[in-house]
């Protein structure tokens, strides 16, 4: 009995200790959501800005522990972009600035935001009031020619830029027009395989956003 007890009492300090938390502090974030590569506001807003609050589940000891995020305030951004945001928030707890995917529409020209937990999101002030702008990533287009310079009877090229992959055999004199990521640098590999010999080479380059740019690929 005194050593269930120990545990008990041992379990108990250490639910105590883990459901401790520091003071709040009142915070008040403000900003505006823009487009990356600029400070300019996204084109046609609004859409749904999001404070998460990162929590840890499961028990002690356990297999399938992890996170979550708990949305601890959100707001519609006006027509300018701008939202502003406000909570008590823990000093030695883990929060986000999001956008809520659902509301950044295809037609908006937008990826959908990615992995929520990133430093450039992590809010670091827990106090008064500062600003905070969020930016989301546009939509830039790429009209590639694909061409091949020096085909040879059982050639086999292949090409991959962003999430397209296609391969040709023979020979190659194709146009391609993607959407990759806008106002960021992109690459694509072109592979040459001749008489089981393959050659890779990789290319980089700059897309702007909401424009369309032309680029040859010689292979």
């Amino acid at each position: 009995m005194r050593f269930v007890s120990r545990v008990l009492t041992g379990l108990l300090i250490f639910s105590f200790l883990a459901c401790s938390k520091s003071s709040t502090q009142d915070t008040h974030i403000y900003g505006q959501v823009r487009t990356y590569g600029t400070e300019e506001v996204m084109d046609h807003p609004p859409v749904k800005v999001q404070l998460l609050h990162r929590r840890f589940y499961g028990y002690f000891m356990c297999w399938f522990c992890g996170y979550y995020y708990h949305v601890q305030d959100e707001v519609w951004t006006d027509s300018l972009g701008r939202y502003e945001l406000q909570s008590l928030l823990y000093e030695d707890e883990d929060y986000f600035l999001a956008v809520d995917e659902s509301t950044v529409h295809r037609a908006y020209r937008y990826y959908k935001p990615g992995q929520v937990d990133t430093e450039s999101n992590r809010i670091v002030r827990f106090e008064g009031s500062y600003e905070k702008n969020y930016y989301l990533t546009a939509y830039g287009w790429v009209r590639f020619h694909i061409l091949s310079t020096d085909p040879q009877s059982g050639d086999l090229y292949t090409f991959r830029a962003g999430s397209h992959y296609e391969t040709f055999s023979n020979s190659v004199d194709v146009y391609r027009t993607l959407r990759l990521r806008g106002n960021q640098e992109n690459s694509l590999a072109r592979t040459v395989v001749r008489d089981s010999i393959y050659t890779t080479v990789e290319e980089h380059f700059f897309v702007p956003a909401f424009d369309t740019i032309d680029y040859e690929v010689r292979i």
